[in-house]
């Protein structure tokens, strides 16, 4: 992705998040999200808040709970890693964040060791009751993201978008 290339216009209305009213987002660090996260960070509308790790679950339900309309980022692994405060939330508490993650799990991934936690996400997620979306085409993902948000907040769950490689750049 070109952050200076103004026929990404369709992707940055989408990654500012203004159209589902997201206005706190908390962003870990990810390669594949780098531009992403910039973008988020440059949006006047958001308070953008990066951490290390995992604890970015704890972080946007905390402003969930004062309040904010909040979205975390992060990479796949990183989802996998907080499947246990995710779960916390979604069955224990009933807090909604919007999840917008890195997904690896298709054809022409290069790194083994990022399919596995892939492929299994789909079943993990499903299990956890955590309802997700595999984004592919870029035309859709303003849509997809606001939807995802509604149903997050309607029905106080974590709700978890999977953004593949054709999102976030046009090629390898």
């Amino acid at each position: 992705m070109d952050l200076d290339d103004p026929e990404q216009e369709e992707c940055q209305g989408y990654l500012s998040r203004s159209d589902a009213g997201i206005n706190f987002v908390t962003t870990v660090p990810d390669t594949w999200l780098k531009e992403v996260n910039v973008l988020i960070a440059k949006d006047p509308k958001i308070k953008c808040v990066s951490v290390t790790r995992e604890e970015g679950v704890g972080v946007a339900a905390g402003a969930t709970l004062g309040g904010k309309k909040a979205a975390l980022t992060m990479k796949i692994t990183g989802l996998d890693n907080s499947l246990t405060a995710l779960g916390g939330l979604n069955l224990g508490r009933r807090l909604w964040v919007l999840i917008l993650a890195s997904y690896r799990a298709y054809i022409g991934e290069m790194f083994s060791y990022i399919d596995n936690y892939c492929v299994r996400m789909d079943a993990i997620l499903q299990t956890l009751g955590i309802p997700y979306h595999v984004a592919r085409d870029v035309k859709e993902i303003r849509k997809v993201i606001k939807d995802c948000q509604i149903t997050a907040e309607a029905q106080r769950m974590p709700v978890a978008v999977l953004l593949t490689g054709s999102i976030l750049w046009e090629e390898r």
